[in-house]
């Protein structure tokens, strides 16, 4: 069967490397220091074991009571094994998953509507779709191409089996389970593929003979209640085993405030994504959108009446058109459900939550292109056709190549952005932080006090400068933005540690140690000041101290290197030689090629066998 499509499955794989080829020379961007460069947690697969636990949030770098998403993390754990921090590769990962995704489409097409043209259209407006490049031009936002790549392959198989289910292959019950599979996947991927028993109900609701309906007890039970069973032990593990679905509901922005506030917000979230997904015209990194705060604005009552138009537009379908277009509109529209509703957002808007959606929209393009084509007559008319869809798939591909371009480097993308929008403090900092990143700190400065006159309280922007400050060496000044800071966040255990790092660049070890204990005191679980504070004690000679304070570091997070470097080292200087090599070997094992542990541990067997002589 698969050599009847091989010409198309070809075209598709060629037609995505070459859109996104010039991405593979991009260097690390967004979030990609914090998940990947600056993560010891994937270098090291003796961490697997606490993608399954709590300490998932305190190593993972993900925000607890936002995201639970192992598959992912798993992910980074196998691309640094192959690329190390080689940026290609992972790049390299991303474009391949979307390959595969688009080929998905492609089969899912052909399924639904057994027609290889419409397939082809379906995976190649898929694979060139605009919305597309921040989930695949992003490394560490790989989650929407894996829960997608897990999520229809879950739905492609639960369709063929219940196309051989009069059969009885033995096969089937197998494939069933791989269907299992693939969804617990999709939901430890991203929560949004919390849809897929609704996108098969409606599936078979649609498709599913009057006959087969009228046993619906039978069908709950042996086609549901595997994916019900499944969804409810997600749910399971994010309340009650993990404990943090419910903190994220409330205490996420999205969720406070007003309900009607809230109600604005969702009805104007649904109208943007509505013209982002119809209208890719504007794909950039960041979307600064106007959010209505009273029922007297203009564009509220513009939304509704968009919205209001999509809902009228989706009963026409459903009345004058076929099950199978109104089943690919009710795809979209199952998607946007919880990125509208549902999931408390900390980026509100963002083109990769289109990413599992958009398939709807590929299927209804090329159903449509393809009713035009064959209800056409005239030659001319045909190619008229096909010349607007070469059109369509150039300067798709154009789009991309350039935003591919925009993101090259962080520095770039966010010079960029604040071009477009001047006045958003946001984009400030953000790029401040990018030549933070760089060791371009007279730029970082200029930058950080550009978004201070925009939003001065800003604590975040503080911070930084303070940081910046004591890396230049100028303490009082960092203790200056410091002390700002904590007259607007008195509870900072960030700017405590800050502080108590520039009293000890100063020598007022006194002054250090009350606040970095003060650090504590607000966040005991904050690894960082009992690190400098075992600092200061192996300064004062009081090695003991110093040894307590970093294991406890440890025990915070046992894959901070550095400071199992410093722990070995202090081991050493107390003359416990037997512990200080033990350190030095547990680092080996995460950097084998870490010189100056080399010669520590060489140096320390040497003394052993002076002392056994």
């Amino acid at each position: 069967m698969i050599k009847i499509h091989i010409k198309y499955i070809l075209l598709i794989i060629i037609f995505g490397f070459v859109i996104y080829a010039n991405s593979l020379n991009n260097s690390f961007v967004w979030e990609d220091n914090i998940h990947i460069e600056n993560n010891d947690f994937i270098k090291d697969f003796s961490n697997f074991p606490d993608l399954f636990n709590k300490n998932y949030f305190k190593f993972s770098k993900e925000t607890h009571g936002v995201s639970y998403r192992p598959i992912t993390t798993l992910s980074y754990f196998i691309n640094y094994k192959l690329w190390k921090l080689n940026p290609f590769g992972y790049y390299l990962s991303n474009i391949l998953n979307h390959i595969f995704n688009a080929l998905l489409v492609y089969f899912l097409a052909y399924f639904l509507f057994v027609n290889k043209k419409v397939a082809f259209l379906s995976g190649l407006f898929f694979v060139s779709y605009p919305n597309h490049v921040e989930a695949v031009s992003c490394i560490t936002f790989n989650e929407n191409l894996l829960a997608c790549m897990f999520f229809v392959l879950s739905f492609y198989l639960y369709i063929k089996i219940e196309e051989r289910k009069e059969k009885r292959e033995k096969s089937l019950l197998c494939l069933r389970i791989l269907s299992y599979v693939f969804y617990l996947f999709a939901l430890f991927s991203k929560e949004v593929s919390i849809m897929l028993p609704l996108i098969i109900i409606s599936y078979d609701f649609l498709f599913v003979s009057k006959q087969k309906k009228d046993k619906l007890t039978k069908r709950i039970v042996f086609s549901y209640s595997g994916y019900i069973l499944i969804t409810f032990f997600y749910l399971w593990v994010r309340v009650f085993f993990l404990q943090d679905v419910m903190t994220s509901i409330f205490n996420c922005p999205f969720q406070q405030n007003y309900l009607y506030l809230n109600i604005l917000k969702m009805t104007m979230f649904s109208f943007y994504y509505i013209k982002l997904l119809v209208f890719p015209t504007n794909v950039c990194s960041y979307y600064n959108l106007y959010v209505p705060v009273s029922l007297t604005d203009q564009i509220f009552w513009l939304s509704i009446g968009v919205n209001s138009f999509v809902v009228l537009f989706g009963v026409g379908l459903y009345r004058y058109t076929t099950k199978k277009i109104f089943w690919c509109f009710l795809w979209i529209f199952l998607n946007l459900f919880p990125i509208i509703i549902l999931i408390p957002f900390r980026h509100f808007f963002s083109s990769r939550y289109l990413y599992i959606p958009s398939i709807g929209l590929c299927l209804l393009l090329a159903v449509g292109f393809n009713y035009v084509f064959i209800t056409l007559k005239s030659s001319l008319m045909k190619n008229l056709v096909k010349i607007f869809l070469i059109f369509i798939f150039v300067w798709c591909s154009v789009r991309i190549i350039k935003e591919n371009f925009n993101r090259r480097d962080a520095i770039t993308r966010d010079v960029i952005l604040c071009k477009k929008y001047p006045d958003d403090f946001r984009l400030r900092f953000d790029l401040a932080w990018d030549y933070q990143c760089k060791g371009l700190y007279d730029d970082a400065i200029r930058e950080y006090k550009k978004s201070l006159q925009l939003n001065p309280y800003f604590e975040s922007t503080r911070i930084n400068l303070g940081h910046i400050y004591m890396k230049k060496a100028l303490y009082n000044q960092a203790i200056n933005e410091y002390r700002k800071v904590l007259k607007i966040v008195p509870d900072n255990d960030v700017v405590h540690n800050n502080l108590g790092l520039c009293y000890t660049k100063l020598n007022l070890y006194d002054k250090a140690i009350e606040e970095y204990e003060l650090a504590i005191k607000v966040n005991s679980e904050f690894i960082a000041p009992y690190k400098n504070l075992g600092t200061i004690y192996a300064i004062q000679g009081l090695y003991n101290e110093a040894i307590e304070k970093y294991k406890k570091s440890l025990e915070l997070d046992p894959t901070r290197i550095k400071i199992r470097i410093n722990l070995g080292y202090i081991y050493g200087l107390a003359g416990k030689n037997t512990l200080a090599m033990n350190e030095y070997k547990k680092v080996l094992k995460l950097e084998p090629g870490n010189i100056f542990v080399k010669e520590k541990l060489e140096e320390l067997k040497n003394l052993n066998i002076i002392k056994e002589e």
